[in-house]
């Protein structure tokens, strides 16, 4: 029987953060790691970064790993902001349980490789537009920056609002879990990017508050 050549995807991740893919057949070899040296050491086909940053030495780091096909956490970035050869992937915590990767490429190409990895995970993806929030964090943030507009005009309890989202929804989390899993700053940065161009975005009072308690 003929087995087809194994794939090694080494993943740059913090213990805190939903692992993704959780397992893998025989075909795909996940080495995961939490600091970037050990990241970068790997030989791998195949390099998921989901602690990326912007930084000009950051960059170069992983500039080094090129031709190898680099998916980087970059929710608020653009591939032109960006400016190196890469996948972005929305890696926010809290959207791991899903089956599906979103995705921004270049051209909206996906190289074979990430077919190849992610029929041997048992994933698949959507490729979406290259712009900031992709689809789902953007949509999230609008409701837990709405969420904190009702809990900073005192109409309910954190609580409350968590539940109600949940049962009239059908959400895994309420907007007040999703912030926490993801992260005040993160879910701020992004609105606050996003109402440069359009005010409907601009982050409530409440959640700058709770920016600031951080």
């Amino acid at each position: 029987m003929m087995f087809e050549t194994s794939l090694t995807v080494s993943i740059h991740s913090n213990s805190a953060q939903d692992a993704f893919p959780p397992a893998c057949g025989q075909h795909v070899n996940l080495l995961r790691s939490q600091d970037l040296e050990t990241f970068c050491a790997i030989r791998a086909d195949v390099y998921i970064d989901f602690e990326f940053e912007a930084g000009e030495s950051y960059l170069s780091r992983l500039k080094s790993l090129q031709p190898a096909v680099l998916l980087v956490n970059a929710v608020d970035l653009t591939l032109e902001e960006i400016g190196l050869d890469v996948a972005r992937f929305n890696g926010w915590p809290g959207f791991g349980f899903l089956e599906m990767l979103e995705l921004s490429t270049k051209d909206g190409q996906v190289p074979q490789v990430l077919e190849r990895f992610a029929a041997g995970c048992g994933f698949s993806w959507q490729v979406v537009p290259d712009s900031p929030g992709m689809i789902r964090p953007r949509i999230i943030s609008m409701i837990i920056n709405e969420a904190y507009h009702t809990l900073h005009e005192k109409i309910s309890t954190a609580r409350e609002i968590d539940t109600a989202m949940k049962l009239g929804t059908n959400y895994p989390f309420g907007p007040f879990e999703w912030a926490e899993r993801i992260g005040v700053k993160k879910v701020y940065g992004l609105l606050e990017k996003l109402a440069k161009t359009d005010s409907k975005y601009a982050p409530s009072p409440g959640l700058g508050a709770a920016v600031q308690s951080v």
